[in-house]
C-alpha cells in the first residue's frame, strides 16, 4: 500500500444544532465518506474522507457542503511525505531547518528547577 493511500482527509464540519441529525442522514449516503461523527467544541462534526485526490476531495466536500443544515467546512489534507517524525525530520533538514529537534528528543533534554 502506498503512502497517499493510507492518508485520509479530514473535514471538520458546523452545522445548524438543530438540523445535526439530518445532516448526518445525508452524510451516510454520500460514498468517499469513510467516517463521521459529531463534536463538540468549534465545529459539529468530524468526517473523514477515503482520499487525498485534490478533485475527488473538492467533489467531495461541495457534496458535504449542499447538505442543508451544513454551515462551513475546514478541510484537512495531509502531505504524503510526512507520515512519521522521521521522514518530517528530513524533510525539514533537506528545506535548510537544522535547528529541527524531534518533540520527543527536546522532551529528554529540558531541565526542570
Amino acid at each position: 500500500m502506498q503512502t497517499a493511500e493510507r492518508l485520509q482527509t479530514t473535514v471538520l464540519a458546523s452545522c445548524e444544532p438543530q438540523q445535526l441529525n439530518s445532516v448526518l442522514s445525508e452524510l451516510h449516503n454520500i460514498k468517499g465518506i469513510t467516517f463521521y461523527t459529531p463534536a463538540t467544541g468549534r465545529f459539529d462534526l468530524v468526517i473523514w474522507l477515503s482520499t487525498t485526490e485534490q478533485t475527488k476531495v473538492y467533489s467531495l466536500v461541495n457534496q458535504i457542503r449542499a447538505i442543508e443544515g451544513v454551515v462551513s467546512t475546514s478541510t484537512l489534507i495531509p502531505f504524503s511525505g510526512f507520515t512519521n517524525g522521521r521522514d518530517f525530520k528530513t524533510s525539514l533538514l533537506d528545506l535548510g531547518r537544522s535547528d529541527f529537534v524531534p518533540l520527543d528528543d527536546r522532551a529528554r533534554t529540558i531541565e526542570l528547577p
